[in-house]
């Protein structure tokens, strides 16, 4: 039973790992694709990719994907980002 269900629990007295309500019902209720692009270090993605995780289990239309701006300049310059820790969104031709 346990590999064909996943259940994720947050512990924590404070609720440090849950997401707001209002968030859960974003993306819920997403109803076309969501791109996120995360321009980060690859040694400072960690925290990042713990939430981008959490927002893809809780929608198929959710996607994000990690950039290093220093392995990968052109892409950079192609968002016009000039500073690490720099999230685009897109969905459709919205930016």
């Amino acid at each position: 039973i346990t590999t064909r269900q996943h259940v994720r629990s947050d512990w924590t007295e404070n609720k440090l790992y849950s997401l707001a309500d209002q968030t859960d019902k974003i993306l819920n209720g997403l109803e076309r694709e969501v791109r996120v692009t995360a321009f980060y270090k690859t040694s400072e993605q960690r925290t990042a990719k713990d939430l981008l995780d959490e927002y893809v289990f809780r929608s198929g239309e959710f996607k994000y994907e990690f950039v290093d701006p220093d392995e990968e300049p052109q892409i950079a310059r192609q968002y016009q980002v000039e500073k690490y820790n720099t999230v685009i969104v897109e969905s459709g031709v919205k930016k």
